[in-house]
């Protein structure tokens, strides 16, 4: 699910043009949600990070029985690493796509609009 939510969706969500992902995520800053996201601390951000994952990145993937693939984890050699276990794999149907690239599209816009709000605050 790493890969899946770190790789797979953001290309999903954002594509692989940098200027047309820039105004894909700009027009997610509207006054309202600037007001909204920009308040709080790192620990405020982190929790509220841990919420969606619970409500929105596990729910309806985890909650259901994986099935054992026969995908092998390799080591830097090239050889069967075994220290993960056998490899599973959970189903998702395309509403979690579709609602998870929703997800993906507002995290990137509160990352970004956060992390200037941390850059503006460290350089006054």
């Amino acid at each position: 699910m790493h890969a899946y939510w770190d790789t797979n969706l953001v290309q999903k969500a954002l594509g692989k043009d940098v200027d047309e992902a820039a105004d894909t995520v700009s027009q997610l800053l509207t006054k309202a949600n600037i007001q909204k996201w920009s308040g709080g601390t790192a620990s405020d951000w982190a929790t509220e990070s841990f919420q969606i994952a619970k409500g929105k990145v596990y729910a309806g993937a985890i909650d259901q029985e994986p099935e054992q693939t026969d995908f092998e984890f390799k080591d830097r050699h090239g050889k069967p690493d075994t220290r993960c276990g056998p490899s599973k794999v959970f189903r998702v149907d395309a509403n979690y796509d579709d609602r998870a690239v929703a997800v993906v599209k507002e995290q990137i816009a509160k990352a970004g609009l956060r992390l200037a709000r941390l850059l503006q605050e460290a350089l006054e």
